[in-house]
């Protein structure tokens, strides 16, 4: 039985910090025995901890936070695991200062174009996307082993597929995004693309610095009740349930979980061509690209797709397929396993 240890900051919330949660139970249920280290939080340590597995909290603080240095370690000596795996700048930062003493195998996983000073000191790098795991092969990173392996997401029990026979209202077209309410997410474009469609509907999922922002935007365009702020969600398959095309205007996305998440739940997706999107859609085959800030593309992209039902079930199943094909919680998870296997060996 291959034993992991798994350490992650994170923040409150977030795409990678879900994929974490999602991948440790993944693996979990393949046999594979873990001690997890991540700070408090109030929805992810209780998820994992009814899953049976071992948590250990700590407060990841700035440079001078030795104490979690000492839990690391202690937990290490005690679990002696194959391998450890850390997340981001910080847990990997004090991942590589509290083991130096210690021979191991470690493993840090990246989900977006990192500073690279802090995995200098890795054995391995795992990139989330082609596009990341190519630049960190042209970052010329001496004697270390780069890897893509993508995140997975996983399909609703509550919704077994009908969407792609469901016609859209065009009175009524109910956009959905999600992410963090910030200046890379691209979402002022997106209210601002809606202005003069009266017949959009657009629910936002997530919380961040721009809320205020981004409220009184919509109160400024005349828009307060066409546009609703739903706060953090962990429930998106109820809200992709309620959905009729999903669209991602970030500016800078890496990889783009939520696009994954609206293949999974068939729901026709639009995005922005920043970097994760690009790499996951052939435009006009499994969604649609426009340029990135371009608010009359994307509203004539939203027009264009709501009023042509045969394109939006072309997108739903081809979407679909890729989904099913490269990003499934079977496929993914048999990649880490393999990954795993082969390095501790």
């Amino acid at each position: 039985m291959i034993r992991l240890m798994q350490i992650m900051a994170g923040s409150e919330n977030g795409g990678a910090e879900n994929f974490f949660v999602r991948l440790s139970l993944a693996l979990a249920d393949i046999g594979i025995s873990q001690k997890i280290i991540t700070r408090p939080n109030s929805y992810r340590v209780p998820k994992l901890r009814s899953s049976k597995l071992s948590v250990i909290e700590a407060k990841f603080g700035n440079f001078f936070d030795y104490n979690t240095d000492k839990i690391i370690r202690k937990e290490f000596k005690n679990f002696r695991p194959d391998a450890v795996i850390s997340w981001m700048n910080r847990g990997t930062f004090h991942t590589t200062r509290s083991l130096k003493s210690e021979n191991f195998i470690h493993v840090a996983r990246l989900g977006g174009y990192y500073n690279l000073k802090y995995y200098k000191n890795c054995d391995y790098l795992i990139a989330n996307t082609k596009g990341i795991s190519n630049w960190l092969e042209d970052s010329n990173i001496n004697n270390i082993s780069i890897h893509y392996i993508p995140n997975f997401v996983e399909e609703s029990n509550s919704f077994i597929g009908q969407r792609g026979k469901k016609k859209v209202d065009i009175k009524k077209v109910n956009i959905f995004s999600a992410g963090r309410l910030h200046e890379n997410k691209g979402f002022d474009i997106l209210i601002k693309s809606i202005v003069n469609m009266n017949n959009i509907y657009l629910s936002i999922a997530g919380d961040g610095p721009l809320k205020n922002y981004l409220v009184n935007l919509s109160k400024k365009l005349g828009m307060s009740d066409r546009v609703s702020f739903l706060g953090w969600r962990n429930d998106l398959s109820n809200i992709f349930k309620e959905s009729d095309i999903f669209v991602c205007p970030s500016r800078h996305e890496p990889l783009g979980n939520v696009i994954l998440e609206a293949w999974a739940n068939k729901i026709p997706v639009i995005a922005a061509g920043s970097q994760g999107p690009k790499e996951l859609i052939i435009n006009n085959l499994n969604g649609i690209l426009f340029p990135i800030d371009n608010v009359s593309l994307l509203s004539k992209s939203i027009f264009d797709l709501a009023s042509d039902q045969k394109k939006i079930e072309k997108l739903i199943d081809n979407g679909y397929l890729s989904y099913k094909k490269n990003f499934t919680k079977e496929v993914v998870t048999k990649n880490y396993f393999n990954f795993l296997q082969r390095i501790t060996k």
